[in-house]
This record gives structure tokens, C-alpha cells and sequence, in this order.
């Protein structure tokens, strides 16, 4: 689920940005603060905008990491629990 979320925020940012490129340096910028629209410097806001998406892409390949360990500790104990239940087999054949 945070995982969607950092992409969808991902793909979001980068639409922005790419919307800021088209506009000139002198264009009007708004952006929202809670319900208002507040006008804003455009320079400022695609360097904000840069800096988001690269905080994103950092957030998004730690979270990946992260799953990744996750899944291979998962695998790890998933074969362990049925080496247990084969040593238990046997013991029961026995």
C-alpha cells in the first residue's frame, strides 16, 4: 500500500514537473496550502518539485529493499517450518 502510494506520488511529481517545464520562468505558479491556492515563485517551486521526486525515488528503492529482505526472510522460514515438518514425518515413520 505505501509502496502505490510513493509511486502514485512518483508519477504525480513528475507531471508537475513536467507542466513546469512548459511555462516560461516569469509564468504565474499557484500551489495549494489546504484549501487555498497560494502564488509562488515558478524557479522556486520545480526546484521543490526536483527535490520531491528524488526524496520519492530514495523513498520508493528503500522500500523495495525493504520488501525484498522481507520476502527473502519469509522464504527462509517458509523452507525451515517444512524442513521441520519432514524431520517430524520421518520421526513419525519411524
Amino acid at each position: 500500500m505505501q509502496k502505490q502510494n510513493v509511486e502514485v506520488q512518483i508519477q504525480e511529481t513528475e507531471k508537475a514537473i513536467e507542466e513546469l517545464k512548459k511555462t516560461e520562468s516569469d509564468a504565474e505558479v499557484f500551489k495549494t496550502a489546504g484549501t487555498l491556492l497560494i502564488k509562488v515563485n515558478r524557479d522556486e517551486v520545480f526546484e521543490e518539485m526536483e527535490d520531491k521526486l528524488e526524496t520519492l525515488k530514495l523513498r520508493g528503492q528503500t522500500m523495495a529493499r525493504q520488501e525484498e529482505r522481507v520476502m527473502k526472510k519469509l522464504e527462509e522460514i517458509q523452507n525451515s517450518i517444512q524442513n521441520a515438518m519432514k524431520g517430524t514425518l520421518s520421526s513419525a515413520d519411524d
